[in-house]
């Protein structure tokens, strides 16, 4: 299991413990103090990304999210993205 945790520059902590299994993510917990809205789109998030290609998050993870959420605040896509992708670069 890696941990990443990232401040967003304007925005809030946002802190991933992520395992993968080669190049997919096998499991992900996403936690910080941002907010989203419904409170259960993270758990649902969590789930869609299991499964996931790290190369394919860019693609993937606007779509988990959108179809997730009605909001969210302190943090992007992209961030999100860049935190796993940071993670899959320091796994062992």
């Amino acid at each position: 299991m890696v941990r990443v945790e990232r401040k967003i520059p304007n925005g809030k902590l946002v802190r991933i413990d992520v395992e993968f299994n080669g190049e997919y993510i096998r499991a992900i917990k996403i936690t910080g103090d941002f907010f989203m809205y419904p409170e259960d789109a993270i758990t649902n998030i969590e789930r869609e990304l299991a499964g996931v290609v790290v190369s394919e998050l860019e693609r993937k993870l606007p779509t988990i999210i959108t179809n997730n959420c009605e909001e969210v605040i302190g943090f992007s896509t992209d961030d999100l993205a860049g935190i796993i992708r940071e993670a899959y670069e320091r796994r062992q």
